[in-house]
């Protein structure tokens, strides 16, 4: 476990953080650190938590996080992040927590979340993203909470996303009936 939280941590994360390849945990929310997150983090193949929410990052979700099978936990929230989510985020097999909340992410939802099997939590909300919900998000079999609210979102949400115990979906331009 690697975990510096609320320790005012400046300046850019390290490409080098992939050469701690045992690396389960990595810890570093609330700091003040920026620039963009370094694609070689998707080298770190038996990371299980990843937290780097409450900082400065920049720039796009690297593609290579698609390659964190055991990531469980994903939380980039808080950030300065922007781009769209990556479709290659779809093979996260092992995901059950995604929070990419209170960033300047944009573009459409890939269709490639609902291949996430194990998620139990998506929280997007405060975002850019617009297009319709992934029809896919609905057949989630573990999904109890779903937060879009505040995004650019049309059409209909899918019905089955109602299931989740707690949804959320106002501050859109969606339409339809409950």
């Amino acid at each position: 476990m690697l975990g510096f939280y609320f320790n005012n941590l400046q300046g850019q994360l390290p490409a080098a953080l992939a050469d701690l390849t045992h690396l389960r945990v990595l810890d570093l929310h609330n700091n003040a650190l920026s620039g963009p997150i370094p694609a070689e983090v998707g080298r770190l193949s038996n990371l299980e938590y990843l937290d780097l929410s409450v900082n400065r990052l920049t720039g796009s979700i690297p593609e290579a996080f698609g390659d964190l099978a055991a990531l469980q936990s994903l939380n980039l929230a808080y950030n300065e992040l922007s781009g769209p989510i990556p479709t290659q985020m779809g093979q996260m097999a092992a995901l059950r927590n995604l929070d990419l909340s209170y960033n300047q992410l944009n573009g459409e939802l890939p269709a490639s979340l609902a291949d996430l099997a194990a998620l139990e939590t998506l929280r997007l909300r405060d975002n850019q993203f617009a297009g319709a919900i992934p029809f896919g998000l609905g057949e989630l079999p573990s999904l109890a909470e779903v937060d879009l609210t505040f995004n650019q979102l049309t059409g209909t949400a899918p019905s089955a996303l109602y299931k989740a115990a707690i949804h959320r979906f106002w501050g859109n331009a969606l339409e339809g009936t409950i």
